[in-house]
């Protein structure tokens, strides 16, 4: 275990934003597995670690301020780049080291029924030697859970950063599950509606397959995280029993990823067959246009061409010559009629 730095041991009330307001600081020092005290600041935190040179200590928080990301990245070191990623957010999921600090960016999905909103979020992680402080850009998932689980299993938090490494990263992939299954939800739902007659309005349909995107590209950077992390975490080799941990959130995400593959195939196939069914919709209604077009002209051409007013028209004279004219109008409007009703064209 490396020596406490000096600067752990600040007195209370040094430096800016050094204590996070109640809802957005979760602290405690663990030894061995279990939990050996809650703080409630990062100055007490620092104390205790002052005082416990051999415990772990978990920093828990929830949208800081820039000012207490700074006082922060002051007491442990932090190299500027993280400061810089965690105050601006919005980072692709990603794995760095700086040194013996490792900077881990997850992305977390989330989907809400009813109103069918497909959120995403952001979970920073800092790991250093004796330390681990996750930093929340989104209420979901709330790690309260993930600290509650571990504490729960003192085997698995022996392991110490690792483990909550590892817990972290796997409530953040369960909870790519339900927000699978919503979007596979909505998928089937356009599914039908294609099925049905087919959709013209295609802004749900593209906002759907963005979504779906985004989702493959958070697991697929997901991914690349767990094997950033496969084999080394620290100075020593991630020991077996956790690399099954590790094995296990990779198994999840392989089949994440076989889901949100299936969802953009079949998505893709719905609006070719969407574009089809429209197609045939637009050609059964022309057909209908002119058929009926071609009832209406058979009258008007007959009526033209006796409309043209030669002198030397014989059926001009004919006493029958008029109603016989719209009976051949009549007549072969009639006979057009039937063939195209036949031929399902009206």
């Amino acid at each position: 275990m490396a020596p406490v730095p000096e600067r752990w041991q600040r007195p209370v009330g040094h430096g800016p934003g050094a204590t996070a307001a109640p809802d957005q600081f979760r602290g405690a020092l663990y030894h061995d597995g279990a939990r050996l005290l809650t703080t409630g600041s990062l100055d007490e935190t620092c104390e205790a670690m002052a005082a416990q040179p051999d415990a772990l200590a978990w920093i828990g928080l929830y949208q800081p301020t820039e000012a207490t990301l700074r006082d922060l990245a002051d007491r442990f070191g932090l190299h500027r780049l993280i400061v810089e990623d965690t105050i601006k957010a919005h980072q692709r999921a990603k794995h760095e080291r700086y040194g013996d600090i490792h900077f881990i960016v997850l992305r977390t999905a989330r989907y809400v029924d009813g109103p069918d909103e497909f959120t995403l979020g952001e979970v920073h992680i800092v790991a250093g030697p004796g330390f681990v402080v996750t930093i929340r850009h989104t209420d979901n998932p709330n790690l309260d859970s993930v600290r509650q689980r571990l504490e729960e299993e003192p085997e698995l938090l022996r392991f110490g950063a690792r483990a909550i490494v590892y817990a972290v990263l796997d409530a953040i992939v369960d909870r790519f599950f339900p927000a699978s299954d919503g979007l596979r939800a909505d998928i089937d739902d356009l599914e039908d509606q294609v099925f049905a007659g087919g959709i013209s309005d295609l802004r749900p349909a593209y906002h759907l397959s963005r979504e779906t995107t985004v989702l493959a590209g958070i697991l697929r950077s997901t991914e690349e995280v767990l094997d950033s992390l496969d084999g080394e975490f620290g100075e020593e080799h991630v020991p077996a029993e956790l690399k099954s941990y590790y094995a296990d959130v990779a198994d999840h995400l392989a089949r994440l990823r076989e889901r949100a593959d299936l969802m953009q195939s079949t998505l893709r196939d719905v609006l070719s067959m969407n574009v089809s069914i429209i197609g045939l919709q637009r050609n059964e209604e022309m057909k209908k246009v002119s058929a009926w077009a071609a009832i209406l002209f058979t009258p008007s051409l007959i009526t033209g061409i006796y409309g043209m007013n030669f002198v030397h028209m014989p059926e001009l004279n004919w006493f029958l010559g008029y109603p016989m004219a719209l009976i051949l109008m009549v007549v072969s409007a009639t006979i057009l009629f039937i063939v195209f009703k036949k031929k399902n064209w009206i």
